[in-house]
């Protein structure tokens, strides 16, 4: 494993150091900021040119059946501008605390209710973002 590593390192030395970055826009607002204008100083300030972003199934899909993905929209839009590359993250299970972000209405569903309409929500986010040219690959949990 040693000697991979020295390859590795010897091989990527002369790369520039690429940033990456997890942008939440609810974690932007409870520090008090505005959501907008950090993720616009991650990518011109910072110099970020890979973002992982969230799709929290309790922000877009707050009502059984009606997905309001406009946060997570000029997020996207956003990257494109500034030609960041995203990785996107599904499921239930997703960064920051709590771990999984469930709706309400679903906590009040068994397992055999919910768990057929978190698949249809994760079909819904990767139909809507799989065409967008800043999504570069996504992670799932």
């Amino acid at each position: 494993m040693y000697g991979i590593a020295q390859w590795y390192i010897a091989k990527h030395s002369r790369e520039p150091t690429r940033l990456s970055a997890t942008f939440i826009s609810d974690y932007a607002e409870y520090f008090g900021l505005d959501p907008h204008d950090t993720l616009h100083a991650i990518l011109t300030d910072l110099g970020v040119h890979d973002l992982r972003l969230v799709s929290y199934w309790s922000n877009i899909e707050k009502n059984q059946g009606n997905y309001d993905f406009s946060d997570l929209d000029w997020q996207f839009a956003m990257a494109n501008q500034y030609h960041a590359k995203v990785s996107l993250t599904l499921g239930l299970r997703q960064p920051r605390w709590p771990e999984c972000h469930m709706p309400t209405w679903a906590m009040e569903e068994p397992k055999t209710e919910w768990e057929p309409q978190l698949k249809t929500f994760i079909t819904a986010v990767v139909e809507r973002y799989k065409d967008n040219p800043a999504l570069d690959s996504y992670q799932l949990e």
